[in-house]
């Protein structure tokens, strides 16, 4: 803190002497560390009473330091500018002392602040200038020291999602009482473009002879049509750019459109009811972030009767219902986090590169609202700025068509070229801004026709590719003779990756985010291989199974590989995310990108992996000491499968029907019995087996089912229908309740409508056998050391021999042969894993336990009493008891 004092110090001490007070805020912003590690500032020039410098964590803001210019001035401005820049904490000062405060917290109807600290109060209050720091925003720190003081009333929309709302209230207006609904959508998301370029042009004064929006309506928000209409010919040619061209006042109600330009000036519940909207201060990703936010949904009109009257309007009012086009197109919008690590990793390889002669040509195939492609136009034109800051490099990169995207959605493609508008605004005499045409193309980039209007090859290509499984798509036949990965069971979204990677110029980068299931799953060996024999892999990025589409259980991870080099890389670096919520997560990955040796701390865990994969396999991604247990432990072992039965359980296509608990008559030839639609029957014992659901599995327990199966079979043969029912007419009786149901049933496959879907063999269901559960978040497996259960859904493995049950049962839950699967397995929503026969036919069993009577000896009875203490539900002792398996097992097979 001492330090810190006196870095502060040397700044405010002398505030009057700094040569421009427009230095003091970046002065302040060292002292507090912003200029170290993975920290950075920029002043801002823009149309303020304050001197405004932006702290950066990587490339992404995070706080707002504001001198005032003239005297005192309230938080207001500050908090503000702070809130349309979508940056929470700001610090404001002047030659008397500073406020700390929240642009997105309210407390009594004002900008959340902390109390005004003077100069001479420093050393006192020095927490709270600590608390401004980057490692304690990094952390999120800060809201704990803030809220020591005060806890604020009331948390703030961010501006993107305030924008959304009031758009989408229109829309859902004009959809109820437009006099027709088609062609409503379409043309009010032609007018939004419209007017937020219009606001951005006016905020930044960019054209003042274009008369403001505000003069086209009244206190009523009644509109004056011929106003408007004037304003937009007038931004036809003055801005250019195409998005004029269109007319959509003609299909929209007149009566609306005053609310709705009077909502893009106005915002609604900030405090102080003379605050507006300052569109300048709006970064143009944050412009393109509302939109694409209001993009994600459409809205259908459900028709009421013609009668129905709206007495103010006189016209038909219809009900209307959202729809996400997210989900049914395979479309998740990209988190701004994953854009910023892909564009900048991708760059930075070949940064050496970029020069105002040599401008990388950058694509993305399916640009969807065009995140990678505002991204990558920022971070070109910052590089190419240094060079030359006066030259408009945005006008350059368009007419020299260095930026492609190309998109199959309509809307979608209007929504990048309004994003890329909107960034361009920010550049130096950006007007007229350029046509997009050339550059964002509606097109099929999966068809041949497209690819006559764009160049072949890339130095940068980027994306979030559409993920669909392949049921999905129409076109098979076709997509299979054009792409290598188009085989089996894939998903669309390889297909985009192998146009990447086929398009590659020479030294050219992919960044990609992809279904994590391509690093591991039998589906994704075409495109694996293709992958890792035409490029070199420089990061993959594995997410795991958090969620990262908000709302949306899509696993997945990113990739950045080179186009291949003689020189192959020895190893590639693998960053595992274990967690979501830090606020400067693109930071960190790139810093850990970066960097040679381990990371591990609660968000990442990252390492380099060698030896780089190869082919079509499975890509292990394994610390150096990971690798060296497998190998050691796959060259001193067998498979499962060699010494082992695996099989999955009985499957009946109507478990309510066929699996049924015993009422009564348990001792007696007939039973009663209730089953899962609580409906009721008799029926004979003989035709009943005890069953375990795969659901059910416990580790390390004794399987005691209190379920049965119906089980219409003798010696695995199913009984004819004329022996059923004569011979055991009682279940005859009760299953011919459900013939239509069960007969229906497509998993029969022209069987017996009374069969199960799949019978399994009884030559094994009646053997004592270990029986794991589908999905699992660890290996988890109970015993069947009777061989009395039948098993419905989960996998049973059954050894040749059965003095390796017990050895086998307490080997297969071990931590290290967890650990073992789930390098190969793909991970779900909770961390579970699966555990189904292609998965648990490879595991190695170490032949110590096949051979050495000894060991085999030890570890069985340390088994049975961990079976003994479940069964007797002794909890405190289970954990001991599992851990000195673990430990026994390690020690005597020599793993660390």
């Amino acid at each position: 803190m001492t330090q810190l004092i006196s870095d502060i110090r040397s700044v405010t001490s002398n505030i009057s002497a700094v040569s421009s007070n427009s230095d003091v805020s970046s002065k302040l912003a060292e002292a507090l560390g912003w200029t170290r590690g993975l920290s950075n500032i920029q002043p801002l020039s823009i149309e303020s009473r304050l001197h405004l410098t932006r702290g950066y964590i990587g490339s992404q803001p995070a706080v707002v330091f504001a001198f005032e210019k003239d005297g005192v001035s309230p938080v207001h401005e500050a908090a503000l500018y702070a809130y349309h820049a979508s940056i929470r904490w700001g610090l404001l000062f002047d030659q008397q002392g500073a406020t700390l405060f929240n642009s997105h917290w309210v407390r009594r109807n004002e900008w959340f602040q902390l109390p005004f600290i003077s100069w001479s109060e420093l050393e006192r209050n020095i927490e709270v200038f600590n608390a401004i720091t980057p490692e304690k925003i990094e952390n999120n720190e800060i809201e704990k020291i803030a809220t020591n003081f005060y806890q604020p009333d009331k948390i703030l929309r961010p501006v993107d999602d305030s924008l959304v709302e009031r758009l989408d209230y229109w829309r859902e207006e004009a959809l109820r009482f437009s006099t027709g609904v088609e062609g409503v959508d379409d043309n009010l998301q032609t007018l939004f473009a419209q007017l937020f370029v219009l606001r951005a042009v006016e905020d930044r004064g960019l054209a003042p002879d274009i008369a403001s929006l505000r003069t086209t309506y009244n206190v009523s928000k009644e509109v004056d049509l011929n106003g408007l209409r004037s304003v937009l010919s007038h931004a036809k040619e003055t801005i250019g750019s195409g998005l004029f061209d269109s007319d959509a006042l003609e299909f929209l109600p007149t009566n609306l459109l005053g609310g709705i330009i009077h909502d893009l000036y106005v915002p609604h519940n900030l405090p102080s009811s003379q605050t507006r909207y300052n569109f300048s201060w709006i970064d143009a990703d944050i412009l393109g972030l509302t939109y694409e936010k209001y993009l994600a949904t459409v809205l259908a009109p459900i028709p009421k009767s013609p009668s129905t009257q709206l007495d103010l309007f006189k016209q038909p009012v219809r009900e209307v219902k959202r729809i996400s086009v997210r989900k049914s197109s395979g479309v998740y919008y990209t988190p701004p986090q994953l854009v910023r690590f892909l564009v900048e990793s991708c760059l930075n390889t070949i940064s050496h590169r970029i020069t105002p002669e040599k401008i990388p040509l950058v694509a993305d195939f399916a640009c969807g609202s065009g995140s990678f492609l505002v991204a990558a136009a920022g971070a070109l034109i910052s590089r190419l700025r240094e060079h030359d800051p006066d030259r408009n490099w945005a006008r350059e990169l368009v007419e020299n068509r260095k930026l492609i995207g190309i998109e199959i959605d309509p809307r979608a493609v209007t929504m990048a070229r309004l994003a890329l508008w909107l960034r361009f605004a920010e550049e130096p005499q950006p007007l007229p801004l350029p046509h997009l045409e050339e550059v964002i193309i509606q097109g099929d980039s999966l068809s041949e026709e497209v690819w006559n209007r764009v160049p072949c090859e890339y130095d940068v290509i980027l994306g979030n590719p559409p993920f669909l499984a392949v049921g999905k798509t129409s076109r098979r036949n076709d997509l299979a003779h054009r792409f290598t990965s188009a085989k089996g069971k894939y998903d669309y979204s390889y297909l985009f990756i192998e146009l990447g990677v086929n398009h590659l110029a020479d030294e050219g980068v992919i960044g990609m985010v992809m279904p994590n299931r391509l690093f591991r799953n039998k589906d994704a060996e075409p495109i694996r291989e293709l992958i890792s024999t035409e490029t070199d892999i420089k990061n993959i990025v594995d997410f795991g199974s958090n969620e990262v589409f908000d709302g949306i259980s899509a696993y997945i991870g990113m990739l950045v590989a080179q186009k291949r080099s003689t020189s192959s890389p020895d190893s590639l670096r693998v960053i595992n995310v274990n967690d979501l919520t830090p606020s400067f997560l693109s930071a960190l990955l790139l810093n850990a990108s970066a960097q040679s040796e381990d990371i591990e701390s609660q968000t990442i865990f990252a390492y380099n992996s060698s030896p780089h994969p190869r082919g079509k396999i499975p890509w292990l991604l394994l610390t150096p000491e990971a690798k060296s247990n497998r190998t050691q432990l796959e060259s001193n072992s067998v498979f499962l499968e060699e010494i082992s039965l695996i099989k999955q359980g009985i499957r009946t296509g109507a478990n309510d029907v066929f699996i049924v608990e015993i009422e009564s008559g348990e001792d007696g030839s007939l039973a009663k019995i209730a089953n899962g639609i609580s409906d009721y029957g008799l029926i004979e014992r003989a035709m009943l087996r005890p069953v375990v659901f795969g659901s059910e599995i416990r580790k390390y327990r004794d399987v005691q089912p209190n379920r049965y199966l119906i089980y219409p079979y003798r010696n695995g043969v199913c009984i004819p229908e004329s022996e059923l029912k004569e011979r055991y007419s009682h279940a005859f009786t009760y299953l011919s309740r459900y013939k239509e149901a069960l007969s229906s049933r497509a998993s029969l496959r022209n069987r017996k409508w009374y069969e199960l879907a799949w019978s399994r063999s009884i030559d094994w269901l009646q053997k004592p056998k270990l029986l794991i559960r589908d999905l699992a978040v660890a290996t988890s497996f109970s015993v069947d050391i009777s061989g009395s259960t039948f098993l419905v859904g989960g996998t049973a493995v059954i050894p040749h021999s059965q003095d390796l049950i017990y050895p086998l049962l307490a080997y297969l839950n071990s931590s290290f042969i967890n650990e073992y699967i789930a390098q190969t397995t793909s991970s779900y929503r909770g961390g579970f894993q699966k555990f189904e026969p292609q998965h648990l036919q490879r595991i190695p069993v170490h032949k110590r336990i096949l051979d050495d009577e000894d060991l085999v000896q030890e570890i069985t009875e340390m088994a049975i009493a961990v079976v003994n203490a479940m069964t007797e539900q002794r909890e405190d002792e289970l954990d001991t008891l599992e851990n000195a398996i673990d430990d026994r097992l390690k020690s005597a097979l020599g793993f660390s």
